[in-house]
């Protein structure tokens, strides 16, 4: 399942899956507003995007012998936004019988924009209010809604992200950067009958029994080029980035920003932009596989074979001169279907990219064809609590290490448990500049290098609507 920014292209289907006896199904499913607009009531519930992949996975389970396929070993992957709609399907009670295994590429059920129930009620409510459909009664807002065009809440979507400007410059970067401007998610919809994800999410994970098999993935780089293209054009201190990343209103949030500061950025704001883009990179990088590993744990814990690979496609692990061989979000996914627009239209791919991409590409589509016929990858150690084993690979190289416990124990136990302290430490409150009118002095030039990564996704995304049926494919 794809991801929230692009299109498939379809070159490396034949030689990285059919070719291996792989039948290949894109499933595709409602975007935005249009899958995902809800009320938390059962009138408006959302998930609807959710339910169209399990609508997918009950067509392939009853149909999949007509094509030559094996009802029995239907397995379920995607990345980004994709890989956590895989690992939520595989969590919901919906899908029970329908899967053998499941594929999460640079996202999972537990990543922190997989499931954003009030974040998604409070947009969604914008969007009905924009569409002058606000009322009292639930019946009446989804009759008025049902009346609207399309084109109601999906011209608005400026609107909602415009509240975050407002709100303040750090506020953007946060859902630009570490929330992937995710305006509506599936949400957890207790409130109604036969749920997708009728509880906590790790709890339905918890209670997730099935014999499946759960490859989890993550590349070397995540977000580095959107951090490289923020950070070095406005030459602002490593600190100021550091506390934009932890947004919260909460009187918690200096001892948050604090703890992080003192990790990433320990010897203050003496670091250059490069340097300062590396350690943001890194918190991005451990934010990230910390979501992954604590899903990894849960399904170990239950018995399931369960195996976590890390990708630096180009074998650079600090991403090469000036970041340019980074393993960007989704850049396993370009060499695995040869297609240098699948994430990023505006992608450039150098010979040397190409030459190891390849390489690369060729090992991941091995892995995922292993993993799709015999659940398990003879090549990556199985991860459990006792052997937390993570597969390094790049286009020449494999090594095994150990998971880091201890960040593990900072991302998903001291920064939840400062949040849930509910108390202000004065010695942990940031230091900001001075504000102007409410915003920090340098916001204005910050807010103009944010405007503009924004234009150039939206202008990537039309770029692709465009190309996606011209696309060439990558060749040796």
């Amino acid at each position: 399942m794809k991801g929230g920014k692009f299109a498939y292209g379809a070159a490396g289907i034949l030689p990285h899956f059919s070719a291996k006896k792989t039948i290949f199904v894109a499933v595709d499913y409602r975007l935005g507003f249009d899958g995902f607009l809800s009320s938390h009531d059962p009138e408006i519930a959302g998930n609807y995007g959710l339910e169209d992949v399990i609508f997918g996975l009950e067509f392939v389970k009853r149909n999949a012998k007509h094509f030559g396929g094996d009802p029995e070993r239907i397995t379920i992957g995607g990345e980004s936004v994709g890989g956590s709609l895989a690992g939520l399907a595989a969590a919901s009670p919906r899908s029970k019988g329908l899967i053998s295994g499941v594929m999460m590429f640079s996202g999972t059920s537990l990543t922190n924009w997989a499931v954003r129930s009030n974040f998604t009620k409070g947009n969604s409510e914008k969007i009905i209010a924009h569409c002058n459909c606000t009322h009292s009664d639930p019946k009446i807002v989804k009759g008025c809604m049902k009346m609207k065009s399309p084109t109601c809440y999906r011209s608005n979507l400026w609107l909602v992200k415009w509240d975050f400007l407002w709100d303040s410059p750090e506020r953007l970067m946060f859902e630009i950067l570490r929330m992937g401007f995710t305006l509506a998610t599936p949400v957890r919809d207790d409130f109604r009958e036969n749920g997708l994800l009728p509880g906590d999410i790790m709890e339905l994970i918890r209670r997730n029994h099935r014999n499946i098999s759960i490859l989890i993935s993550h590349v070397a780089h995540e977000r580095a080029t959107a951090l490289k293209h923020t950070v070095w054009p406005s030459g602002f201190p490593a600190s100021y980035y550091v506390n934009a990343l932890v947004y919260s209103h909460g009187p918690s949030v200096g001892a948050v920003r604090k703890v992080m500061r003192d990790r990433y950025t320990p010897l203050g704001d003496v670091y250059g932009p490069s340097e300062t883009t590396n350690l943001l990179t890194q918190l991005m990088q451990d934010d990230f596989t910390a979501d992954g590993e604590a899903e990894a744990k849960i399904y170990a814990e239950n018995g399931a074979d369960v195996h976590v690979i890390l990708n630096d496609v180009f074998d650079e692990p600090t991403g090469g001169p000036n970041m340019s061989l980074v393993s960007e979000h989704c850049m396993d996914m370009v060499f695995l279907f040869n297609e240098p627009h699948v994430c990023n239209p505006l992608l450039v791919v150098s010979d040397m990219m190409l030459q190891r991409g390849i390489a690369f590409g060729n090992k991941l589509a091995d892995i995922v064809a292993n993993f799709t016929h015999r659940g398990v990858i003879p090549t990556v150690q199985r991860y459990s609590e006792s052997n937390m084993a993570v597969k390094r690979f790049s286009y020449q190289n494999e090594e095994v290490s150990m998971s880091s416990a201890e960040n593990f124990y900072f991302w998903r136990q001291l920064i939840p448990t400062l949040e849930r302290m509910n108390v202000t430490l004065p010695e942990a409150i940031p230091t900001c500049p001075p504000p102007v009118h409410g915003w920090p002095i340098h916001s204005f030039a910050f807010l103009a290098s944010l405007l503009m990564l924004n234009i150039i996704i939206f202008g990537a995304f039309c770029i692709s609507r465009l190309r996606v049926r011209s696309q060439e494919p990558l060749k040796k």
